[in-house]
């Protein structure tokens, strides 16, 4: 029997990130980078989503005990129109970030680190192959 996954429509993609910190990692993703504080369970119960520009797509903040915090291979990209604009607002508001990796005529990415290192990366030119 082969039967296919239904998937909700509209679909919606939560990415959950641990954090130890809410108001913390609150403050980064809505204070510097500028996204919207979305649907929480309150910081005593430790959930926090994170509305992005893409209607539905969804960070999900996930409070941890530091000892319980494990970073994992995996990594937000978050398609920008400018990599160097990206740079220079992340600089100013005193985040530190990585140089700038160029593909020629590709990507240029931009990686920079939320308050608990986990990696997000600012990428140039995902628009080329996405539509």
């Amino acid at each position: 029997m082969n039967k296919q996954i239904e998937y909700q429509q509209p679909a919606d993609i939560l990415v959950s990130i641990n954090v130890t910190n809410l108001k913390k990692a609150e403050k980064f993703w809505v204070e510097d980078l500028g996204l919207k504080r979305g649907w929480d369970k309150g910081f005593d119960d430790g959930w926090l989503e994170i509305d992005t520009p893409v209607k539905g797509f969804i960070i999900g903040l996930n409070l941890v005990k530091e000892e319980e915090l494990e970073r994992e291979n995996s990594r937000i990209n978050i398609a920008v129109k400018n990599v160097e604009s990206a740079k220079e607002y992340l600089e100013k508001r005193g985040i530190q970030v990585s140089e700038i990796k160029t593909i020629p005529g590709v990507l240029k990415i931009l990686t920079t680190f939320d308050p608990d290192k986990n990696p997000i990366s600012f990428v140039e030119g995902l628009n080329k192959y996405r539509y």
